[in-house]
Parts: C-alpha cells; sequence; structure tokens
C-alpha cells in the first residue's frame, strides 16, 4: 500500500491511500504516524520539509529554477512543519515505512497541470491526474487539501515504477514525477 499526506499543524491532515490500482482520500485529525501504520503501507510520500534548513534547502533552490516556489523552512510556520515532519519520518521510518518529500506545486507543474485555488477547479485536476496515472480515485474530494494528498501518493507511485526526478542533495531530496 502506497500513501500520500498533506501534513498540518493546527487543522487536520489528508490523506490518499492507493491499493491495486485504486486512490482513498479523508481528512483526519490526529496522530499521523497512527493512522498511516493502521495499514500495511510500504512507502509514503509526504508534503512537507523532512529535513531542516538555514534558509532555502537545495531542492527548494532547484525547484526556484524551475519557476516554482516554496516557502524556506526558516519561516516560522515551516520551522513548526518541518519539525512535525522530521518527527513523523524518524517515526514511520523506525517502522520500516520508506518516507520521501514532495510538494503538490511542483507536482502539478511537472505533470503540465495547474495547482487549483478554488474548490470548483478540483474536479478537473482529479481526473487529469487520474487519466495521467491510472490510478482511479474513489468518492468524492472533500478540499484541495485532499486532493494534494492524492497527488503527493501518485509521487510515491511513481517512484515505485521508476518515473520520478529527484531535486536536491544531502540537505533535501524532494521528488517529482517525471513522466515521459
Amino acid at each position: 500500500m502506497i500513501c500520500g499526506i498533506d501534513l498540518a499543524l493546527r487543522k487536520a491532515s489528508s490523506y490518499c491511500f492507493i491499493s491495486e490500482g485504486r486512490a482513498k482520500t479523508f481528512t483526519r485529525k490526529g496522530d499521523e504516524f497512527e493512522i498511516i501504520t493502521s495499514k500495511d503501507v510500504r512507502i509514503v510520500a509526504i508534503d512537507a520539509p523532512l529535513t531542516p534548513g538555514a534558509g532555502m534547502r537545495s531542492c527548494e533552490k532547484e525547484l526556484l529554477r524551475k519557476g516554482v516556489r516554496a516557502f524556506p523552512t526558516n519561516f516560522k510556520f515551516m520551522r513548526e512543519l518541518t519539525k512535525k515532519g522530521i518527527e513523523l519520518r524518524s517515526r514511520l521510518e523506525s517502522a520500516g515505512i520508506e518516507v520521501i518529500e514532495t510538494y503538490p506545486t511542483g507536482i502539478y507543474r511537472s505533470l503540465g497541470l495547474k495547482r487549483p485555488k478554488r474548490v470548483r477547479e478540483i474536479t478537473e485536476i482529479r481526473f487529469k491526474l487520474e487519466e495521467i496515472s491510472g490510478i482511479r480515485l474513489e468518492g468524492e474530494l472533500k478540499s484541495i487539501d485532499e486532493l494534494d494528498s492524492y497527488a503527493c501518493a501518485l509521487v510515491a507511485f511513481f517512484k515505485i515504477e521508476g518515473l520520478v526526478e529527484v531535486l536536491g542533495k544531502g540537505d533535501c531530496l524532494l521528488y517529482l514525477p517525471k513522466i515521459k
């Protein structure tokens, strides 16, 4: 099973689980580790910084060269999200689960799509992601965060398939789809 998570600080995080060519999303407040490990997950792609940085990390600089902006990890709210992401990564890796970092805005750009800004734009992007990946999403998406969790899960799927590019080096590795 594959998982994508749009990690949140004060609100509920959004999750997507992929198994046997099907995806399911939901949003829930609680211990992300417990939610993920309650299923037989082998890889998790997380939308949050998973390594610290004193300013822009190498992967964020590479994103910027691609025309994608990301908040540096030294912004106050990003420091908090980074801390939460690092702790979650450590716990998941201790449980034998592979963890990778990704960024939805970069995912959409890599696939030639625009990141939706309004809920009414979700359906169009959802169908394009399904068409590109062949992974069908069950049920309705309730938010852009759930769509982002689906995009993150697809990056984990593409990594397994060998269809990703990795931005950055030692201090930061960020995975994006590389579809031919």
